[in-house]
């Protein structure tokens, strides 16, 4: 015998993706693939979690019909609700983007290189099927799955405090392993060169001012950021490096291989620009 039917405003449905159901602590996701949509029902009803900076996105992304398999569930260590869309490649081998939404930052926080055929959680530990064998996530190496080879970690993000000044951003700083390496930087105006891990020579070498390569100081890596642009007039250069990107924002990708990729925050020292 069934409960009690209980309707909820909105106008989506599961369709013909039964498998991207997930359920914990009272909240239900799923995908409405017609509409391009990702959705939890809760307490407060029907939430569209794809608009939390990812509706454009999805829309595209989820519209195909090549799309054989949208995969739900929920990883109870991460605390997240994790999303598979896959279609077959050339070898007819479901494979495709895995992605994860995180109720604390109430948004899609990371995108994942494995391709769940099935999993779920047991024990506070999240296991996942491939190829008939049974996996447990978020073990050793957390960037290598399924026996391959770690696989590069990468994050790109925009500094974008204080959006209407025009600002010289001369430091690059953040929080976590010190493996991280900084492969692209630059502003709307200037571009930069890479900047390396920590280097344990300049730790506590003071004159070491521009050299390119993280310095720690109370936990935090810094380092300064050297521009890679032609001079401009009235450009203060250090033997023949200049110091420092202008311009109104910055866009950082830091990428690390090895097995520690801890990272909680990037930030950078500006000055603001008044000629």
């Amino acid at each position: 015998m069934f409960g009690q039917t209980v309707s909820y405003n909105g106008n989506y449905g599961i369709g013909k993706n039964p498998e991207s159901f997930a359920y914990y602590a009272g909240r239900k996701y799923f995908v409405d693939k017609p509409k391009g949509a990702v959705l939890r029902l809760s307490r407060d009803g029907i939430t569209e979690i794809s608009n939390y900076g990812m509706r454009s996105y999805f829309l595209k992304e989820l519209k195909p019909s090549t799309i054989k398999q949208i995969h739900g569930a929920w990883d109870i260590e991460k605390r997240n609700y994790i999303l598979s869309y896959q279609t077959p490649n050339e070898n007819g081998i479901l494979e495709g983007p895995t992605l994860a939404f995180d109720e604390s930052a109430n948004g899609w926080v990371s995108f994942y290189d494995y391709y769940p055929k099935f999993s779920g959680s047991i024990d506070g530990d999240f296991y996942t099927f491939h190829n008939g064998l049974l996996y447990k996530q978020h073990d050793a190496n957390s960037n290598a799955f399924y026996g391959g080879s770690p696989i590069e970690a990468s994050i790109s993000i925009i500094i974008n405090e204080n959006p209407s000044v025009n600002k010289n951003f001369y430091t690059i700083n953040y929080e976590g392993a010190e493996t991280w390496d900084i492969t692209s930087i630059a502003s709307d105006l200037d571009t930069g060169v890479a900047i390396d891990a920590f280097n344990n020579a300049y730790q506590d070498n003071d004159t070491a001012i521009f050299v390119n390569s993280f310095k720690k100081f109370d936990g935090k890596y810094s380092a300064n950021i050297i521009n890679a642009t032609p001079a401009k007039e009235n450009e203060v250069i250090f033997g023949g490096d200049i110091s420092g990107l202008k311009g109104y924002f910055l866009n950082v990708t830091l990428t690390n291989s090895s097995t520690n990729n801890e990272l909680f925050s990037v930030s950078t020292n500006y000055n603001i620009n008044t000629y």
